[in-house]
């Protein structure tokens, strides 16, 4: 163990090499190189690897700084993996990216997950759960009524500021607050969804009045135990009523 770095209060944990990296109260867990890294008592059985000046807060999880892969790489659930075998399968692409049911299924009411951005302001009727457009670096709930910036960036919003939580603009999320209870075409796996009329709400019922904005959101990708999961994929184009 290089100078300058300390575990406390940890069993089975080790730092190789590196300068002024910490491991405390945390067990099974393990630091390779790097400078001023620090893996804290929540984050037990968890890597860090070539970094510098990363906390590691969450258990059973590999952080790392700059990487490079060569070859074929697959992302997927352990469910995933134990349920077909792919323990002696290779990617079929360069890159393999696996959504398992099972991993989808754990989330909560107006979570979400995939592609997350940090940027713009939000609105005073901004908050977690709304489908949010960005107007002048405003994060505001997007209305199929509004048409005067009707094409602009999507996403749904994480949390109270998007500068914290962040806003996601493609991905995954449980419709909670966005889901249109009073849908007259219901909510079933594989419909297309649509901005709606109430304001942050998604909709599968294509806006019909005249002035109104049609655009494609994204799908529902599953309503088992009435759940309404969504993937969030929005179109650039849209149509505007007559």
């Amino acid at each position: 163990m290089e100078i300058g770095n300390r575990i406390s209060g940890s069993t089975y944990s080790a730092i190789i090499s590196g300068q002024g990296n910490i491991i405390e109260d945390s067990e099974n867990s393990v630091i390779v190189n790097g400078v001023a890294n620090k893996i804290t008592s929540g984050a037990t059985t968890s890597v860090i690897m070539g970094a510098g000046a990363v906390i590691a807060y969450t258990p059973q999880t590999t952080y790392m700084g700059w990487q490079q892969v060569h070859k074929k790489t697959r992302i997927s659930s352990i469910e995933y993996n134990n349920t077909n075998s792919l323990n002696s399968s290779y990617a079929k692409g360069t890159l393999d990216v696996v959504h398992d049911n099972t991993t989808l299924e754990m989330l909560g009411d107006d979570d979400c997950g995939g592609e997350i951005v940090r940027f713009g302001t939000g609105s005073v009727t901004y908050g977690i759960g709304k489908l949010v457009q960005l107007r002048n670096n405003v994060w505001t709930p997007a209305d199929a009524k509004d048409t005067s910036m009707q094409g602009n960036m999507l996403g749904i919003a994480l949390g109270s500021s998007p500068s914290a939580e962040g806003v996601l603009i493609r991905g995954f999320f449980k419709a909670n607050i966005a889901y249109d209870a009073g849908s007259g075409g219901g909510w079933t796996g594989g419909l297309p969804l649509y901005v709606h009329t109430g304001a942050g709400q998604v909709t599968p019922d294509v806006p019909s009045a005249s002035s109104e904005y049609v655009r494609n959101i994204g799908y529902v990708a599953g309503t088992e135990g009435g759940e309404k999961r969504v993937y969030f994929n929005p179109e650039s184009t849209y149509i505007v009523v007559q």
